[in-house]
């Protein structure tokens, strides 16, 4: 498991918290790190930031604004991981888009229902089940399964980006 918050001090035996986010800066997935420190000194504080530590709480730390700070990252890190899926699917829907202008050789069923998606992109009833029920003749799971191995997406998701993609230029 990964580790998503520190929470460190900047005094501590063997190593200080400075070293050990300097240390930490080289893990290919860094944490979010917060500081407590009974040291007001700048330059502690300001060494912590440049290493882009969240946040400097000074000692005692009082509960409801480590709460707060708590709160604040995870809710940075929750944003930071929604982007990251976006961007992820972006990627995979422009793979397949360049697979399909490519020409890359679907079966005829697949190259079937990517033409009945742009040939129907409008039709609210527009769904597999639909396909299945009315133009293709086939089983929906089979064609869901197809549709999956061929073109590496689930048909919804190449459905619904394509959608997107209309409504981006309507």
């Amino acid at each position: 498991n990964l580790i998503d918050i520190v929470i460190t001090d900047i005094k501590m035996p063997v190593m200080d918290g400075i070293m050990m986010i300097e240390k930490m800066s080289d893990y290919p997935i860094k944490p979010e790190f917060i500081v407590l420190s009974g040291f007001a000194e700048f330059e502690y504080a300001k060494r912590a930031m440049s290493l882009g530590v969240k946040d400097y709480i000074l000692k005692p730390v009082h509960e409801k604004e480590l709460i707060e700070v708590l709160a604040k990252v995870k809710e940075e890190i929750d944003k930071r991981r929604r982007e990251e899926i976006i961007m992820d699917k972006q990627t995979q829907f422009k793979s397949v888009k360049d697979k399909i202008h490519k020409n890359t050789q679907f079966s005829e069923t697949i190259t079937e229902i990517i033409q009945l998606i742009e040939d129907e992109i409008d039709n609210e009833l527009l769904s597999l089940k639909w396909i299945s029920k009315h133009k293709i003749y086939l089983s929906e799971n089979y064609l869901s399964r197809q549709f999956k191995k061929e073109v590496g997406i689930r048909f919804s998701e190449y459905l619904t980006e394509q959608r997107m993609q209309l409504a981006m230029f309507l």
